[in-house]
């Protein structure tokens, strides 16, 4: 009985929640937030702590009685309009509430503010850019936004040309849809944002985008005359759809796309625009000889990380390391643009002593400062201990006393074991016969052999005659262009020394000679020095290398 009793008190024990719709808002957004309270009597309103980004306003109480598996549950619901005022993460609570006696609490939520949506001026759709005069490399986030006061039973966008910028690899477009207040009139904002990378030097221009939508028909007021079957049902879908079709358009955006100061730039400059942090961090910071650890590197910033690759490490470091291939992610929201790459390394210690692995440093240019500068990690301090007794240790007899051959000799009795064949073979003329047959046709097999592999090897596509015929197709588009000749060069290098394309790198190249660096250092000033001229040059320099000239 005892026992059931505590059950019972157990199963009403009050319990507390929290609901909110949405996580994510921008400033002029207004949400409902629901406080329950099941099995239990709180005392007055539940003071809900917020940041100062959020303004949270008491709309009323109210009661209820559900009953789920034959018993009744008594559930009290406050209810809160939850306003976003200022742009950052807010938090809402943490909740303590005095209920029959008892504290109840509740984790604080984070909630995640963006900017309001740009004034329209009264127009239903705007195109803009996060930066018109963005550096060559940077990323920039197109955004279309729509507003509207009436509801819309279907809505298609097309996008505009975005010449001067190829579309980031990793961030795909993103759509978002939300109710903002203003004059106390309500509004539906849809908004498509989409990240963009300059790869072209110069004036352009993002030409208008357009956006179609069908347009629910307003029903009419009831006094109002009704002459035909489709006023009858008021756009009912009885009668099919009286949606009103509009198509709005954004005006053209002007842009200048700048590109990167030559002042100042590293030698070792790989293309990272944008700002940018870095971290390392090893999984010990004590190993066996023999033994490997693992150092997690994270480079978090607002740029593209598409293609980016670690420095490499120098032969003379003490340790080997053996990278996995970069884990890059990246997302576009409320106009900002996040990448992150993870990079798992594994280092091998060398020997034995304190081992210390230097510091990552990767140049970057800073578009807000307007400047080259550099993130780096610090260096990290490993103690490497000896490996298992005996492991790598070889036995000898050398400086015993005596000749120990004697006392092996001393066993009187074999060391190797006597091998028992798994079969007999029949030694005599009669069980030779077959190999004897067999020889007059090894001369037939062995020229069988090698028609066959003649064969095979004719149906093999040659790599260098796949990179003649793209060189033989060059686009004229100056992005394209430079493009397929350094993925040419790449390849044709990569070939040559043996090693995967993307794997190749200023070290690499210089084993193949001069004209193979001028090559490589020339496509690295036209791709990140903006200069579109020149490219039939250099399409002549990789046409020779590519013919061993």
């Amino acid at each position: 009985m005892i026992l059931l009793f505590l059950m019972s008190l157990l199963a009403h024990a009050a319990s507390l929640s929290v609901e909110i719709d949405q996580r994510e808002l921008v400033v002029g957004q207004t949400v409902p937030l629901k406080i329950k309270v099941i099995d239990g009597s709180p005392r007055g309103v539940p003071e809900v702590p917020v940041g100062s980004g959020l303004l949270l306003r008491f709309q009323g109480q109210s009661q209820q009685h559900v009953v789920s598996n034959f018993q009744s549950r008594r559930i009290v619901q406050y209810t809160y309009e939850l306003s976003a005022t200022r742009p950052g993460s807010w938090f809402v609570g943490p909740l303590d509430i005095l209920v029959d006696g008892q504290r109840l609490g509740a984790a604080p939520i984070t909630i995640r503010v963006g900017e309001a949506p740009a004034d329209q001026g009264g127009l239903p759709v705007m195109g803009t850019l996060t930066d018109t005069a963005p550096f060559l490399g940077q990323v920039v986030v197109f955004r279309l936004q729509f507003k509207r006061n009436r509801p819309v039973v279907g809505v298609e966008w097309t996008p505009p040309t975005f010449d001067g910028f190829v579309a980031e690899k990793v961030a795909e477009q993103a759509q978002r849809e939300y109710s903002i207040v203003e004059n106390n009139q309500n509004f539906t904002v849809q908004t498509i944002e989409v990240p963009l990378v300059a790869a072209a030097v110069g004036p352009n221009t993002v030409p208008p985008a357009v956006i179609s939508a069908r347009y629910r028909a307003q029903r009419r007021r009831r006094n109002a005359r009704r002459n035909t079957l489709d006023d009858i049902f008021g756009g009912s879908s009885l009668m099919g759809s009286r949606a009103e079709r509009k198509t709005h358009t954004t005006s053209p955006i002007p842009l200048n796309i700048r590109p990167l100061p030559q002042a100042g730039r590293p030698a070792d400059f790989g293309g990272l625009v944008g700002r940018f942090t870095l971290q390392m961090k090893p999984s010990a910071r004590k190993l066996k000889l023999g033994e490997s650890l693992t150092l997690t590197i994270v480079l978090k910033g607002d740029g593209t990380l598409h293609g980016f690759r670690l420095p490499t490490v120098p032969s003379d470091a003490g340790f080997r390391v053996y990278d996995d291939a970069p884990e890059i992610t990246a997302e576009v929201k409320d106009r900002i643009f996040l990448s992150q790459a993870v990079v798992k390394r594994a280092v091998v210690p060398e020997e034995v002593g304190t081992l210390t692995i230097p510091g990552i440093e990767i140049p970057i240019f800073d578009p807000e400062t307007e400047q080259y500068t550099t993130v780096r990690t610090e260096s990290l301090s490993i103690v490497v201990e000896p490996g298992e007794e005996g492991a790598g240790d070889v036995s000898s007899f050398l400086g015993e006393d005596g000749d120990a051959r004697r006392a092996v000799e001393s066993l009187g009795e074999d060391i190797l074991p006597v091998s028992v064949p798994d079969r007999l073979q029949d030694s005599t003329l009669m069980g030779s016969l077959p190999i004897i047959g067999a020889l007059p046709a090894l001369p037939l097999l062995v020229w069988l052999a090698l028609v066959v592999n003649g064969w095979l090897d004719s149906r093999k596509i040659d790599p260098l005659l796949v990179q003649r015929r793209r060189m033989m197709s060059l686009p004229k588009d100056p992005v394209r262009r430079l493009a397929i000749l350094e993925d040419v060069f790449r390849e044709v290098a990569g070939l040559r020394l043996g090693v995967p394309a993307p794997s190749l790198d200023a070290d690499a190249v210089s084993s193949l000679g001069e004209d193979a660096q001028r090559i490589y250092r020339a496509l690295e000033r036209a791709r990140y020095g903006g200069s579109s001229g020149g490219l039939d040059a250099l399409a002549a320099q990789v046409s020779r290398f590519l013919e061993g000239k």
